[in-house]
């Protein structure tokens, strides 16, 4: 069991502690008999064990879901945009899973969106540097029949990049 479902069931059992202290204490101060209070304590034995039961049964589910979204975290942190909670609940922990879900989501939007603009930046830079690189070589090689034009043209691509 998880940690989040032991502190479940130890706050479950601290408050059944608490209703059988004060079930002896009211027995005694109703000046129940010794045998009564016998039975009463007896009785109240299973009926612990029966609640401790059910904390267990119903802080499995929660403590999975929690695990479920904790893991799902990691994968995110990882880089895994992929990763989903799967947590389906109809209360804060399930609204924390699907809120989890959709800003995984939109991570992945903003990536991709990210992706689309470096992609377009990088061939709009490399159209104006191909061409000054073309003109560097000429001016360089000697091969340009006119190097004020040459420099004129590349004074404007240095514009465009700019």
């Amino acid at each position: 069991m998880s940690r989040l479902g032991r502190r479940f069931l130890g706050a479950t059992l601290a408050v059944l502690a608490v209703a059988v202290f004060m079930i002896a204490i009211a027995a005694q101060t109703m000046f129940i008999n010794d045998h009564d209070q016998a039975l009463l304590m007896w009785a109240l034995i299973p009926a612990v064990l029966g609640a401790a039961m059910v904390a267990v049964l119903i802080a499995r589910p929660v403590a999975r879901d929690a695990t479920r979204v904790c893991d799902a975290a990691m994968r995110v942190a990882d880089g895994d945009l992929t990763a989903r909670t799967g947590v389906t609940r109809n209360d804060e922990l399930g609204e924390a899973a699907a809120m989890f879900d959709v800003m995984v989501e939109r991570l992945g939007a903003v990536e991709s969106e990210r992706a689309l603009m470096l992609s377009s930046i990088s061939h709009d830079l490399r159209t104006p540097l191909t061409a000054l690189r073309a003109a560097v070589e000429a001016l360089r090689d000697g091969v340009a029949a006119d190097p004020d034009r040459y420099l004129i043209g590349m004074e404007r691509q240095v514009r465009a990049l700019s």
